[in-house]
């Protein structure tokens, strides 16, 4: 027992005690301050233009514009189908004209990157209610956008329903990867935690035999 093996085990403790808090910290501040929906707009639907305002996506993967809707509970699952546009064959759309007629523009650093309608697509599934897309691009991670919506004719009827703009990779299984990573890490900084804890228990262990060693010693035992 010496006091440099008390120094490199409280050496080595609190630095991989600082380690682990700090990844650990800095993997959970990434995880609240970053989210799969790269944008979120809520819609009145009223004719007019809407922005986004600038966006920074996380990973380079396909990604989509949709406008999300909550189901209301006062109009059925065709009503509102046949009214967004998102139609199929068994939509019995009898009477009921579609009402949503929007554009968008999606640019970087002032260049066009992407456009789309709800004309050019017709595709819908579900999240929270139906959710239509509009159209989809390739983004690039790091890079600044900016989205433009235009909503050529008065659709507020669909107010009810909470429309809100979202943009989204295309698929969750693009965000699959960072979540795998995000176990790992976390796993590796809790064991850097737990080490680091017993190598300064240890050290403290230590610490207290050497000063009752070194007492003993002073008084000729």
């Amino acid at each position: 027992m010496t006091r440099w093996g008390i120094l490199w085990k409280t050496l080595l403790g609190s630095l991989l005690l600082l380690v682990g808090i700090g990844t650990l910290g800095y993997v959970e501040y990434w995880h609240l301050s970053h989210h799969p929906l790269a944008a979120r707009l809520p819609l009145s639907m009223t004719v007019g233009h809407f922005r986004t305002g600038d966006f920074v996506l996380d990973i380079s993967c396909p990604y989509i514009v949709v406008i999300d809707f909550d189901r209301p509970a006062a109009m059925s699952d065709t009503r509102l189908d046949c009214m967004m546009g998102a139609v199929t064959p068994e939509d019995n759309c009898s009477g009921i004209s579609p009402v949503l007629n929007v554009a968008w523009t999606l640019t970087s650093e002032g260049r066009e990157v992407a456009s789309g309608s709800s004309d050019s697509d017709h595709a819908y599934y579900w999240d929270r209610g139906p959710t239509r897309i509009l159209g989809g691009f390739r983004g690039n991670s790091g890079t600044h956008y900016m989205l433009d919506l235009e909503v050529k004719s008065d659709a507020s009827v669909l107010f009810r329903a909470r429309p809100e703009l979202q943009i989204r990779p295309a698929s969750m299984e693009y965000y699959s990867d960072f979540f795998i990573e995000r176990g790992i890490i976390r796993f590796a900084a809790a064991i850097s935690i737990l080490l680091g804890a017993l190598f300064l228990l240890l050290a403290q262990v230590q610490r207290r035999r050497y000063k009752k060693f070194s007492y003993a010693r002073l008084q000729g035992f």
